[in-house]
């Protein structure tokens, strides 16, 4: 994370509210799908969970509120929380979205989008330093990165079984309304990422093999700038070459050329193609980062 200083993401920028009964889980989601800016249909959604794995908070965000769900008070996952979770009309993003929609029941999440995947679409600096595309990226940094604020993370390893207080619900709520403030700054400078986008939200989950249903594996201008494919194929170039040293050591010969030079001149030619290519390689990566 930078040592750069910003200031911190707080409650006094945003608002919000905890339902901790059926009927107020009703009244927030009536709100959340009807309010003026449930136009735009995006929403910033986190999930924290228990030491078992058991879901104990769902926080949605909205422009101008926060909405937490206190799923051990309610008693039970309120039917018109995953009704909104299970519509594709409302894309709900965050980091990891794959991974907290698996914790919902059914894995019932439609249209989810992952502020990681959409960050690594702009900014490559990941794979200069061989992190896949869909890596993810820790919220507190995109933050940082984005929006100029630091983001609270004392609670991060936080036992959310326990009972819970304003201050508790105040970081969790931070989390999801966040979220929105990211996707927003990167939208302003980066229109065309907007949903839906294949590189970053998916449609559904497959119920079988648990994995995200239309959204590519790679973007091909990050994956192209990832060293660890270079770094593979530098492997493999020195295994071939390897082979090629033990080759001339074990055949010798008397004329001035080396045992692969006569017996196998295209596999030598393209050893040394590939070397040229791999250092015209690090020689403009190395001119791009200066």
């Amino acid at each position: 994370m930078s040592s750069q200083k910003f200031p911190p993401f707080t409650s006094a920028d945003f608002t919000f509210v905890v339902a901790s009964t059926i009927a107020e889980a009703d009244s927030f989601m009536q709100a959340i799908t009807t309010s003026t800016v449930a136009t735009d249909t995006i929403f910033g959604f986190d999930v924290e969970l228990t030491p078992t794995r058991a879901v104990r908070l769902i926080q949605i965000a909205t422009r101008t509120q926060a909405y937490v769900f206190d799923i051990t008070l309610i008693g039970t996952f309120p039917t018109s929380l995953l009704d909104f979770v299970a519509n594709a009309k409302y894309t709900k993003i965050g980091v990891d979205i794959l991974g907290d929609a698996k914790t919902l029941p059914q894995a019932s999440m439609r249209s989810g989008g992952d502020l990681s995947r959409l960050h690594r679409t702009i900014d490559h600096l990941g794979a200069h330093l061989g992190l896949h595309f869909a890596s993810s990226v820790a919220l507190a940094s995109l933050s940082e990165q984005w929006i100029g604020r630091t983001l609270d993370k004392t609670l991060q390893k936080f036992d959310w079984s326990q009972d819970l207080q304003t201050h508790h619900y105040t970081y969790a709520a931070a989390d999801a309304a966040v979220a929105i403030r990211i996707y927003d700054a990167i939208l302003q400078r980066h229109a065309s990422m907007a949903v839906p986008n294949p590189f970053w939200t998916f449609v559904d989950i497959d119920p079988l093999s648990g994995k995200a249903v239309g959204l590519y594996d790679e973007y091909p201008p990050y994956s192209a700038k990832n060293s660890a494919h270079v770094k593979n194929i530098q492997a493999c170039l020195n295994k071939i070459q390897k082979a090629i040293n033990l080759a001339d050591a074990t055949n010798k010969v008397t004329s001035g050329k080396t045992w692969s030079e006569i017996e196998n001149p295209a596999m030598v030619v393209f050893c040394a193609d590939l070397t040229q290519a791999l250092a015209r390689y690090h020689r403009t990566v190395a001119a791009y980062s200066q």
